[in-house]
């Protein structure tokens, strides 16, 4: 995913995102720089959601993150997620 502009959410987690597909924003990091997403419940067989951000997510995937990391996603609203890089942290 680490190339792809997108992420799969945890079963765990899927509830705090819409049950419906469409478009979500996605915030970045405390930057508040804004992206664009989409919501796709049909690419993984267990219907969570896996969210979609091209290539601005994948740019900024690569420029805060390693493969292999995890992303923390904070709800923010009913229609907007924010990420977390490891700098936002304390």
């Amino acid at each position: 995913y680490y190339t792809g502009g997108f992420f799969n959410v945890r079963v765990d987690y899927d509830s705090i995102i819409p049950k419906t597909e469409g478009p979500i924003m996605i915030l970045l990091g405390r930057s508040g720089r804004n992206v664009e997403g989409r919501i796709d419940r049909h690419s993984n067989s267990n219907g969570t959601a896996r969210i979609r951000g091209g290539v601005d997510l994948r740019d900024w995937f690569q420029k805060h993150f390693k493969e292999g990391d995890t992303v923390s996603v904070i709800s923010e609203s009913e229609g907007a997620i924010r990420l977390s890089a490891p700098s936002d942290m304390p």
